[in-house]
């Protein structure tokens, strides 16, 4: 080490502040609350019942239902409700942290280190759920018939990017034709149990993002008889951040924001680059039914399009010290199931962008 002489700029020594600068997502950050249904199942595998929908809006003719004076009363022979069962389990996973005790000691109070820890796993566990569902909710064939392209459903205005509020262009209202043509084949396959005020609308950061610029949205927002409120309120966070109200014509819209990296940790310490991407894709958007709170009742009938079944506590934090090893061992650990219960009460709009 070189002899220096003392100066103003080498006659401290650095203390720790106690700041930590750490990018950890809180569990109720996530937007995955906004549009699925929590339910809690008291086995790890269950069952829910799925009615046929015709039975219950069938006239077939007015003459089968005629009584007349003196004729028996019309038998219930042919009016019958079929169901099927539909079976679930499932899947207990753990998100593990590891610290040595002397690790841990030594970082009391200038850094929390096992705090951090903790919320790691937490926010892994959360990222996951995310991922699970939305990979459940893109997957073109889980939907029946509840699939369509954007320029099909709005019939042939074109990508949501390119969305007019003219009149006469060829793209006039490209997002909400789609949206409304969306709502009403959910409320006509539901028979009419499924209201626009039910529904959410899942996108991505990306398409917000292209759409924000679009004159159907931008115009919409400027002349919307709240904007007087908004340029004296403030806008939505939602709107601030994307640039897309977190409703539109009445329509709710949730921009999925939550990012994932797809890629093991470096031993260099390198961070993601090109696996450091957002869940939620760019080309397709999600319209769910998530009428009620989120916790549903088991048992109990619900049409919220997706459901997560979960056998005893979400998030459920534990941890253990090793003396023989000298370590602490921490997991967030949770058992469920995420199903697409009620594919008929949403819908997946593909070519959005």
């Amino acid at each position: 080490m070189t002899l220096r002489y003392a100066s103003p700029s080498n006659t401290f020594i650095p203390e720790a502040t106690g700041q930590v600068i750490a990018y950890v997502r809180k569990p109720e950050q996530f937007k995955l609350n906004k549009y699925v249904q929590l339910v809690p199942a008291p086995k790890t595998v269950g069952v829910f019942a799925k009615f046929g929908r015709d039975s219950f809006v069938r006239v077939n003719s007015d003459a089968e239902f005629a009584w007349q004076d003196g004729d028996e009363r019309p038998k219930g022979h042919y009016h019958q409700v079929p169901f099927e069962w539909t079976e679930f389990r499932t899947f207990r996973r753990a998100y593990p942290w590891t610290l040595g005790d002397e690790t841990i000691e030594g970082s009391t109070g200038s850094l929390p280190i096992k705090q951090v820890y903790q919320a790691m796993a937490a926010s892994i566990a959360m990222t996951n759920r995310t991922n699970r569902v939305i990979t459940l909710l893109q997957t073109a064939g889980n939907w029946g018939s509840n699939t369509a392209a954007a320029n099909t459903l709005n019939g042939g205005a074109g990508i949501w990017p390119t969305g007019s509020d003219d009149p006469t262009s060829p793209n006039y209202d490209a997002i909400y034709k789609s949206l409304v043509a969306a709502a009403q084949a959910i409320h006509l396959a539901t028979n009419a149990v499924v209201q626009p005020t039910d529904l959410v609308t899942i996108i991505s950061p990306s398409l917000a993002k292209s759409i924000s610029s679009a004159p159907e949205l931008q115009n919409y927002v400027r002349e919307s008889p709240f904007a007087a409120q908004f340029v004296k309120e403030g806008f939505d966070p939602q709107y601030q951040l994307w640039g897309v109200p977190q409703t539109y014509r009445g329509f709710k819209i949730v921009v999925e924001d939550a990012p994932i990296v797809a890629e093991r940790a470096l031993a260099s310490g390198v961070e993601a680059t090109t696996n450091r991407t957002y869940i939620k894709n760019d080309t397709t958007a999600v319209m769910v039914a998530r009428p009620g709170s989120l916790d549903g009742v088991y048992g109990a009938p619900s049409f919220s399009t997706v459901q997560i079944y979960h056998h005893g506590g979400l998030m459920e934090v534990e941890e253990r010290n090793d003396n023989w090893n000298r370590r602490t061992e921490g997991s967030v650990s949770e058992n469920y199931k995420e199903v697409l219960a009620s594919n008929i009460s949403g819908y997946l709009i593909t070519n959005v962008s």
